[in-house]
Protein backbone atom coordinates (compact mmCIF):
# COMPACT_ATOMS: atom_id res chain seq x y z
CA UNK A 1 0.00 0.00 0.00
CA UNK A 2 1.22 3.54 -1.00
CA UNK A 3 1.80 6.06 1.45
CA UNK A 4 -0.88 7.98 0.21
CA UNK A 5 -3.56 5.43 0.62
CA UNK A 6 -2.32 4.38 3.95
CA UNK A 7 -2.69 8.21 4.77
CA UNK A 8 -6.05 7.99 3.04
CA UNK A 9 -6.88 5.03 5.27
CA UNK A 10 -6.31 6.97 8.64
CA UNK A 11 -7.61 10.10 7.86
CA UNK A 12 -11.06 7.60 7.11
CA UNK A 13 -10.97 5.87 9.69
CA UNK A 14 -10.29 8.94 12.22
CA UNK A 15 -13.55 10.79 10.37
CA UNK A 16 -15.80 7.38 11.55
CA UNK A 17 -14.21 7.65 15.27
CA UNK A 18 -15.35 11.61 15.09
CA UNK A 19 -18.42 10.74 13.54
CA UNK A 20 -19.33 7.76 16.05
CA UNK A 21 -18.25 9.98 18.93
CA UNK A 22 -20.93 13.01 17.59
CA UNK A 23 -23.93 10.11 17.02
CA UNK A 24 -23.13 8.98 20.29
CA UNK A 25 -23.65 12.46 22.30
CA UNK A 26 -26.59 13.14 20.33
CA UNK A 27 -29.19 11.65 22.45
CA UNK A 28 -32.09 14.16 22.19
CA UNK A 29 -30.26 16.19 19.10
CA UNK A 30 -27.43 17.96 18.49
CA UNK A 31 -26.64 21.53 18.70
CA UNK A 32 -26.49 23.45 15.44
CA UNK A 33 -22.04 23.51 16.25
CA UNK A 34 -22.31 19.84 16.05
CA UNK A 35 -24.32 19.29 13.40
CA UNK A 36 -21.92 21.70 10.88
CA UNK A 37 -19.02 19.59 12.29
CA UNK A 38 -20.95 16.41 11.52
CA UNK A 39 -22.07 17.35 8.43
CA UNK A 40 -18.73 18.40 7.40
CA UNK A 41 -16.98 15.20 9.35
CA UNK A 42 -19.58 13.44 6.51
CA UNK A 43 -19.05 15.13 3.42
CA UNK A 44 -15.21 14.57 4.17
CA UNK A 45 -15.60 10.88 4.38
CA UNK A 46 -17.49 10.31 1.44
CA UNK A 47 -14.93 12.60 -0.59
CA UNK A 48 -12.50 9.82 0.00
CA UNK A 49 -14.62 7.00 0.30
CA UNK A 50 -14.49 6.01 -3.45
CA UNK A 51 -10.10 6.40 -3.11
CA UNK A 52 -10.80 3.68 0.12
CA UNK A 53 -12.74 1.45 -1.05
CA UNK A 54 -11.89 -2.34 -1.71
CA UNK A 55 -10.61 -2.44 -5.52
CA UNK A 56 -9.92 1.35 -5.97
CA UNK A 57 -6.56 0.68 -6.75
CA UNK A 58 -6.68 -1.76 -9.06
CA UNK A 59 -6.64 -4.88 -6.40
CA UNK A 60 -8.80 -8.09 -7.09
CA UNK A 61 -11.83 -8.55 -4.77
CA UNK A 62 -12.94 -11.26 -3.07
CA UNK A 63 -16.53 -12.82 -4.45
CA UNK A 64 -17.94 -11.28 -1.05
CA UNK A 65 -16.78 -7.74 -1.85
CA UNK A 66 -17.89 -7.55 -5.31
CA UNK A 67 -21.28 -8.87 -3.92
CA UNK A 68 -21.52 -6.16 -1.27
CA UNK A 69 -19.94 -3.24 -3.98
CA UNK A 70 -22.69 -4.42 -6.42
CA UNK A 71 -25.64 -4.92 -3.62
CA UNK A 72 -26.52 -8.72 -4.55
CA UNK A 73 -25.90 -11.66 -2.96
CA UNK A 74 -22.94 -13.98 -3.43
CA UNK A 75 -25.05 -16.42 -5.11
CA UNK A 76 -26.44 -13.91 -7.82
CA UNK A 77 -22.45 -13.55 -8.78
CA UNK A 78 -21.92 -16.92 -9.14
CA UNK A 79 -24.92 -17.47 -11.06
CA UNK A 80 -24.13 -13.90 -13.38
CA UNK A 81 -20.71 -16.06 -13.95
CA UNK A 82 -22.09 -18.73 -15.01
CA UNK A 83 -24.47 -17.31 -17.59
CA UNK A 84 -21.14 -15.65 -18.94
CA UNK A 85 -22.12 -11.91 -17.63
CA UNK A 86 -19.04 -11.53 -15.04
CA UNK A 87 -15.33 -12.77 -15.44
CA UNK A 88 -13.87 -13.98 -12.69
CA UNK A 89 -9.79 -14.13 -12.18
CA UNK A 90 -8.70 -17.66 -11.71
CA UNK A 91 -5.78 -17.89 -9.07
CA UNK A 92 -6.05 -21.16 -8.69
CA UNK A 93 -8.38 -24.28 -9.20
CA UNK A 94 -10.66 -22.93 -6.40
CA UNK A 95 -9.55 -19.41 -5.97
CA UNK A 96 -11.99 -16.88 -7.53
CA UNK A 97 -11.37 -13.44 -7.47
CA UNK A 98 -12.65 -10.26 -9.26
CA UNK A 99 -11.73 -7.00 -10.89
CA UNK A 100 -12.83 -3.96 -9.79
CA UNK A 101 -14.03 -3.12 -13.08
CA UNK A 102 -16.59 -5.91 -12.77
CA UNK A 103 -18.94 -3.72 -11.08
Amino acid sequence: MTPSRLALARAERRLLERLAELESRAGPGLDSGAWIEYAALAQALAAIAPATAPGSNGQLLTTAELAAKLQVSERQIRRRTKDGKLKPVRLGARTVRWPAGAA
